[in-house]
């Protein structure tokens, strides 16, 4: 059996990082696991985690490094400590099947044009959260199949070539991942599997989508709390940062990948569809979201005199 690694990063909400190590532990393939923690106002120990899932490595980051950074440097200690051939980059806050790895890992070895994996990904309502994507290059985003749909209302979701595969599951070979150079350490949260999906798409490798397995994906729990109002809602807690960095990433993304002529029926709609977000929060009393507007204009600008 080929030695497979996971990475799995923890950022205020151990206890979805436990829960997701017991679903692990459960699996017909026992993979390595690597934790790193971005700076967790309170540490995850190592105990109750070895008490989960025994085969882990605990990793303690100085400060909040990002997604990106996080899951390299995770990588790396795979390589290094325990010389996997198979890494998988999983969302501490999902829960795994018993056959998920194993599946996804069969897909992998018996069909060599296949460079990078993943698997239907449900919501705690059952709902679609992935189930195959294309990129959209106009939107600069992901279009998801069937997305928010009940799982049992499916039709015709079969396993197939997609174009975008989501960071919650990325399975690869650790050669392509190091031969990638892993994760855009430029952006620090969101659109990173944008651009690595982007990236692998550009170099001719195929990227796979199995309808043979899923995972429970809880959604949001990043932030390490539980909360109901999510991306762009002008109730997001979170909604400053969630803006700030989506909107920059998928502005560089798009800038690094498409040609001028894609790049610029882009920004025909990005920048009216960044005006309308910026005017509907602040008529809901999200003043807060003035600043890192600003930001991402003076960052855009920057990028654009490099």
């Amino acid at each position: 059996m080929k030695k497979l690694g996971i990475v799995l990063i923890n950022y205020n909400n151990s206890d979805d990082t436990v829960e997701c190590l017991r679903s692990i532990a459960s699996s017909t393939i026992k993979p390595y696991v690597i934790i790193i923690d971005n700076n967790s106002k309170v540490k995850p120990g190592q105990i109750r985690l070895k008490q989960a899932y025994e085969k882990i490595f605990l990793y303690l980051n100085e400060k909040n490094v990002g997604f990106a950074i996080a899951n390299n440097i995770g990588a790396k200690i795979l390589r290094d400590r325990y010389d996997v051939e198979y890494i998988i980059i999983l969302n501490n806050d999902t829960l795994v099947q018993e056959n998920t790895f194993e599946v996804l890992l069969n897909s992998l070895e018996n069909n060599k044009v296949v460079s990078a994996i993943s698997c239907k990904i449900v919501d705690t309502n059952n709902n679609i959260w992935y189930a195959g994507g294309e990129i959209d290059f106009q939107r600069g985003r992901p279009k998801i199949k069937d997305w928010g749909i009940p799982k049992s209302q499916l039709k015709n979701n079969q396993s197939r070539f997609v174009t975008f595969i989501s960071g919650c599951l990325f399975m690869t070979s650790m050669k392509t991942y190091q031969k990638l150079g892993g994760f855009n350490e430029r952006y620090f949260m969101y659109v990173e599997d944008l651009d690595l999906s982007l990236r692998m798409v550009k170099k001719g490798l195929k990227l796979y989508y199995t309808d043979e397995t899923s995972i429970v994906h809880k959604v949001n729990s990043s932030f390490g709390g539980k909360n109901e109002k999510k991306g762009f809602h002008p109730e997001n807690p979170n909604l400053a940062f969630h803006f700030y960095h989506k909107m920059l990433n998928r502005y560089l993304v798009m800038k690094d990948h498409l040609s001028l002529f894609s790049f610029v029926l882009f920004t025909i709609y990005y920048w009216p569809y960044f005006i309308a977000k910026n005017i509907m929060f602040l008529l809901h009393g999200r003043f807060d979201i003035i600043k890192p507007s600003i930001e991402i204009v003076r960052e855009i600008s920057n990028a654009k005199n490099s």
